[in-house]
């Protein structure tokens, strides 16, 4: 049985943060949060926009030196389309949330280390009624079998010059 795959899913969430980063007016609020577990380094990213304001914040820690450096947030979408390196998208649906713990949980029974991507994305609407709706999304996504053809992580660059060409 061939298990589902995720991988248009995946892009149109990348493109839904690149879109939120850019600034681009979607609601009233919106918040999102990063973890990207991959082979060699981990990325965080957090932002917040609002009506004319956008703030985010990025970061890497390479694991076997325990460095961290700050990252341009812009990277964002660039550093996230590595991911799709990985010939395998699966979703997680486990219990955990936190990266880290996911990763602890799947790595059950494995021999090998996947990579993982953690994404939470909250929007605050208007209603017409003059009231905020709040909508949570998270989504965990776990890649398997990275192409060995793949380069240094942010090789996607080329990939995706504009948000625009992220949708498939």
């Amino acid at each position: 049985m061939i298990p589902a795959s995720y991988r248009s899913s995946y892009y149109e969430t990348v493109q839904e943060l690149a879109e939120l980063s850019g600034g681009a007016v979607c609601c009233e609020r919106a918040m999102w949060s990063v973890e990207y577990i991959a082979r060699g380094a981990w990325y965080q990213f957090n932002g917040y926009s609002g009506p004319g304001e956008v703030f985010s914040a990025a970061s890497s820690m390479d694991p076997v030196e325990g460095s961290v450096t700050d990252l341009d947030p812009a990277l964002l979408p660039l550093i996230l389309l590595d991911f799709h390196y990985n010939a395998v998208i699966g979703a997680y649906i486990g219990t955990e949330k936190l990266a880290t713990r996911i990763a602890f949980d799947v790595l059950r029974g494995l021999d090998f280390m996947p990579e993982i991507v953690s994404i939470l994305i909250a929007r605050d609407e208007a209603e017409e009624c003059g009231s905020l709706t709040r909508t949570m999304t998270r989504f965990a996504y776990v890649g398997f079998e990275r192409s060995e053809h793949a380069d240094d992580i942010g090789s996607a660059k080329c990939l995706a010059p504009t948000p625009d060409a992220l949708s498939a």
